[in-house]
C-alpha cells in the first residue's frame, strides 16, 4: 500500500499543471509566471473541497445512516469526471 505521503504527491502532480519558468527569469517574473500556472487550478481544487464539504454536511443533516462520506465523495467524483468529458 502506498504512503499517504505518495498518495498526496501523486494526486497534487496529476491535479497541478506544470511550472514552466525560465531559468534567467526574475523574481517578480517567476511569480507572476507561477501565479498563472497555478492560480486557476488552485482556485479549482478549492471549489472542489468546498463543494465536498457542503455535500458531507447535507448528507449528514440528512441523517440518512445508509450514505457513508465514501458514497458521497465518490458520487462527486464521478460527477466531476462526467463535466469534464
Amino acid at each position: 500500500m502506498p504512503s499517504e505521503v505518495a498518495v498526496v504527491s501523486e494526486m497534487i502532480s496529476e491535479i497541478l499543471p506544470p511550472l514552466d519558468i525560465p531559468g534567467d527569469a526574475r523574481t517578480q517574473q517567476a511569480v507572476n509566471q507561477a501565479s498563472r500556472d497555478l492560480g486557476r487550478a488552485i482556485t479549482q481544487i478549492v471549489g472542489a473541497f468546498m463543494d465536498a464539504f457542503a455535500e458531507l454536511a447535507l448528507e449528514h443533516d440528512s441523517a440518512d445512516p445508509v450514505v457513508t462520506a465514501n458514497d458521497v465523495l465518490r458520487r462527486l467524483a464521478i460527477e466531476a469526471e462526467t463535466d469534464d468529458s
